[in-house]
C-alpha cells in the first residue's frame, strides 16, 4: 500500500501494523483508509524518504487516536490507548542496536557522539533543525525544529506530542552506564527547543 510519492518500507508496514493490531478489528479498515488520507493530504511536506517515513508513523498515531475518539473515548483516555503502539515501537530492536554498538565500540561515548553529529541528522531528515555543540565532558545535541511538533500542529492534535517525548526512553533507558544523559526540556513541555546532554559517566 503505497501512501504517497514513496513506497512504504518493511519498517512503515511494521509501524503500521503495530498501531492496528491495538485498534478493535471493525475499525481497522477505517484506520487504514484514514492513514492513506492523512497522508495523501500531507504529501506536499513528505519531500524525501525519511521524511515520509516519520510522517507515516505520526499519521499512524493520529488516526489511532481519532479512531478511538470516534468509539466514544475521552481525549485522555484516547490518548492513553494510543501510547502503547507509540513506546513499544522498535523498543526491543533499538535495546539490541544500542548493545551491539556497546559491545563492538572501543569508546562507547565517543561512538554516540559520533553517530548524533555525522548520521543523526539523515536519519531525521530535513524537517527537524538540529545542532550539536561541545559541553565540558561531553556534548549537547539541540533540536530546535522538531518535525514531530510540526506535523502534529499542523493536524491539530499537539496532544499526543509528549507521547514521541516517552518513545526517546526506549534508547535512553538503553544507554550504558559510561554514558550521563540530560534531558533538562522538550518543546512538549513548552520550551523553545528539545535539549539533550551527553556526558563521558
Amino acid at each position: 500500500m503505497q501512501t504517497a510519492a514513496f513506497p512504504m518500507t518493511f519498517a512503515d508496514r511494521m509501524t503500521r501494523r503495530n498501531f492496528r493490531r491495538t485498534l478493535p478489528k471493525d475499525t481497522q479498515a477505517r484506520f487504514d483508509e484514514a492513514v492513506q488520507t492523512v497522508m495523501l493530504s500531507d504529501r506536499d511536506h513528505a519531500t524525501d524518504a525519511v521524511t515520509h517515513s516519520h510522517h507515516h508513523m505520526l499519521a499512524c498515531a493520529v488516526c489511532a487516536y481519532r479512531i478511538w475518539i470516534a468509539e466514544g473515548e475521552l481525549p485522555d483516555a484516547a490518548k492513553r490507548k494510543t501510547r502503547a503502539p507509540i513506546c513499544s515501537l522498535w523498543k526491543r530492536s533499538t535495546r539490541i542496536s544500542m548493545w551491539v554498538l556497546s559491545l563492538f565500540s572501543r569508546d562507547i561515548f565517543a561512538a554516540v557522539r559520533s553517530y548524533t553529529y555525522e548520521r543523526l541528522p539523515g536519519t531525521y531528515g530535513p524537517s527537524f533543525e538540529i545542532e550539536n555543540q561541545e559541553i565540558d565532558r561531553g556534548f549537547v545535541s539541540e533540536v530546535k525544529t522538531c518535525g514531530y511538533h510540526t506535523f502534529l500542529a499542523r493536524h491539530d492534535v499537539l496532544i499526543l506530542l509528549d507521547l514521541f517525548c516517552e518513545w526517546d526512553m526506549n534508547w535512553i533507558n538503553a544507554l550504558p552506564s559510561a554514558i550521563r544523559f540530560d534531558r533538562p526540556q522538550t518543546i512538549a513541555q513548552g520550551s523553545s527547543s528539545c535539549r539533550f546532554e551527553f556526558r563521558r559517566g
